[in-house]
């Protein structure tokens, strides 16, 4: 198979997570960006129907999930290792954004990279933070720094792969979303994120300006739109139920 065409070498760790949701909901978007090898450490969640039902037709990574007991279990064969976390103290780590991140990737595609995500609680330990290589922090507004599991896992992943997949040939370009295509993506992300209780401490208004113009960085492809839209039509079908 040639180089350009292997799926991206990325191992999704998620450490002690609590709800069985967010495993699904990670299996499903793995699934929409080609990725596959899923490890669980210590997951405290309940609900092994729940995250099937959340992961809609990406079962199969849920049910091949390796189960471990350590962080270090889970990180055995990476090559390199980034902790997704807020810039913790005490810690002298690199600390690099997702961009950043996708940049390091690219220069060495065939390295397995582990991409750790802490608890929706607690994150992550400073013991397991620095088993890692470097930390991913998302820029957000001091406002509202903190994003839930699902929104860290959904940003980090979707631009780490974005980076990593195949050039296209000049002319072939996949046509690029419209300002009314980011529109209606960005009011869904509102509806949902307000459904699921997130602006309860946060400003909205501040907060998804800073969120569009994360995306609006991006170069949203129509596709990527529509991936989005799909990704938070069911989000937000969860959080009313």
């Amino acid at each position: 198979m040639p180089a350009a065409s292997r799926p991206p070498r990325l191992h999704v760790i998620l450490v002690q997570t609590r709800h069985a949701g967010n495993i699904g909901a990670t299996a499903r978007l793995m699934k929409n960006l080609g990725l596959s090898r899923l490890s669980l450490v210590r997951p405290t969640a309940r609900g092994h129907l729940e995250a099937i039902r959340m992961a809609v037709g990406a079962s199969s990574i849920i049910e091949q999930a390796q189960i471990v007991d350590t962080l270090e279990e889970a990180l055995g064969d990476a090559a390199r290792s980034y902790a997704v976390s807020r810039r913790p103290r005490g810690i002298n780590k690199r600390i690099v954004s997702p961009e950043e991140a996708a940049r390091e990737l690219v220069a060495a595609p065939e390295m397995e990279t582990a991409i750790v995500f802490g608890s929706e609680k607690l994150g992550l330990s400073t013991s397991q933070t620095r088993l890692c290589d470097a930390l991913i922090s998302i820029p957000t507004s001091p406002q509202a720094p903190s994003l839930n599991l699902a929104q860290a896992v959904a940003v980090t992943l979707y631009i780490l792969t974005q980076a990593l997949a195949p050039a296209r040939e000049p002319g072939h370009a996949p046509p690029p979303s419209t300002s009314a295509d980011r529109r209606i993506l960005y009011e869904r992300m509102n509806a949902t994120l307000a459904a699921a209780g997130f602006f309860r401490t946060r400003g909205a208004q501040k907060t998804m300006a800073d969120i569009e113009d994360l995306f609006n960085r991006a170069s949203l492809t129509r596709g990527d739109t529509d991936l989005l839209l799909g990704m938070f039509r069911r989000l937000l079908s969860a959080v009313t139920k």
